[in-house]
């Protein structure tokens, strides 16, 4: 006859258990973002690889050659950059909140490639405003040929008035300026062509706008390639919950 091990017991493998610590005899791996030098070589439990890369075994990670640095967002908004060496990482992103956007974007390149429908188009909710933060050099868009990009201001009684109307040559982004938009109010932002697309977008306060800009300006201080500046910047707005953020700065470049 089996029985049931004492409560102590079974209180010690059920926490086991979901730490993930009983069937595997070792701590969860770690996810991260590895950029650095493209030539630089990197090798884990996973195997070797050259910036950029998703690890998910990131407690693994040792240099081969070259540079490289492991790169996170905290909760707070604050971006991190740890150096890779031959001996391993002493810092190494917190398990959960502090992974996911490195996950969540990573998702997100590789969709991108597959999907025709340009990234930041998809998982909006059209009948909700989205957090927005506008640059200083505006919302830029991908280039579509025969695109229209309108940009309306709704009123709390739903009405709409026309702010901007764009129609660029097919070779140039669409560029909405940030003086188009004001804190805290409603917009509309259609973009229209062989079908059309329809979102509301809602910009974040002044004061986090500035907060925002001063931990874009750490990102663009990193020395890092072009491409991997923009893939961090995207995991920055994923953290700070801004999703049309990321999805246009993967797909604009911007």
């Amino acid at each position: 006859m089996n029985t049931l091990p004492s409560t102590p017991a079974r209180l010690l493998a059920s926490l086991l258990l979901g730490a993930g610590l009983l069937a595997s005899g070792q701590a969860q791996a770690l996810s991260c973002m590895v950029v650095g030098e493209k030539s630089a070589r990197v090798k884990s439990d996973e195997g070797e690889a050259s910036p950029v890369f998703m690890s998910n075994a990131c407690e693994s990670l040792k240099l081969i050659s070259g540079k490289a640095m492991v790169s996170w967002i905290s909760r707070d908004g604050k971006p991190h950059f740890s150096p890779i060496t031959a001996t391993g990482v002493s810092s190494l992103p917190a398990a959960g909140g502090e992974e996911r956007s490195a996950r969540v974007v990573w998702s997100e390149l590789a969709s991108t490639r597959e999907a025709t429908r340009p990234a930041f188009m998809r998982a909006l909710d059209e009948q909700h405003p989205a957090r927005i933060f506008i640059p200083a050099q505006g919302l830029v868009f991908p280039a579509k040929a025969g695109a229209r990009l309108s940009l309306y201001r709704r009123d709390e009684q739903g009405g709409e008035q026309l702010v901007q109307e764009l129609q660029p040559p097919a070779d140039q982004a669409p560029r909405l300026a940030r003086e188009l938009f004001v804190a805290g109010a409603l917009y509309s932002v259609r973009l229209s062509g062989t079908s059309q697309e329809q979102w509301l977008l809602k910009p974040v306060s002044d004061t986090e706008s500035a907060q925002i800009q001063a931990q874009l300006n750490e990102i663009a201080a990193a020395e890092v390639e072009n491409d991997q500046r923009r893939i961090l910047r995207a995991m920055l707005f994923e953290q700070l919950k801004l999703p049309v953020n990321m999805q246009l700065s993967l797909a604009a470049g911007e």
